[in-house]
């Protein structure tokens, strides 16, 4: 397997996180454009219901996947990417992306819940390849 195949999900994972953060800018401002909200609302009780959820959803990119990040590239470094690995890390970004698709949408705790538990336990699983190629 060619150990540079690792940074494609990194990649998708990082183009996500991009497309939130612009999706995140528009919303806040075309709240202010129109009217919705104004600075003197945001400054005295922060942003509320649907863009509070993409701030919070956005900030929550910026956790586990930073350690997705360090593993996908740890496990490049130590040219221990495998088709396992590769699965996993497919998956991961698979679980933050249907992570953040709950947190926009709908918003069930439960299922969020359930696809974050997912997309730790996958990470998690990553860490264990990572260490067993380190030690």
């Amino acid at each position: 397997m060619e150990m540079s195949e690792i940074f494609k999900p990194m990649l998708v994972q990082a183009a996500m996180m991009t497309v939130l953060g612009y999706w995140l800018v528009w919303a806040r401002i075309g709240s202010l454009v129109r009217g919705k909200i104004t600075e003197k609302d945001v400054e005295k009780h922060g942003w509320q219901g649907w863009i509070k959820n993409a701030g919070d959803n956005y900030s929550n990119q910026f956790e586990i996947p930073v350690v997705f990040f360090v593993l996908c590239f740890a496990l490049f470094l130590m040219n221990a990417v495998t088709s396992t690995v590769m699965l996993l890390a497919w998956l991961f970004v698979g679980s933050r992306a249907l992570h953040a698709l709950i947190h926009l949408s709908v918003n069930v705790i439960k299922y969020r819940f359930l696809v974050f538990l997912l997309g730790y336990f996958l990470l998690t699983a990553l860490l264990v390849f990572a260490l067993m190629a380190a030690f």
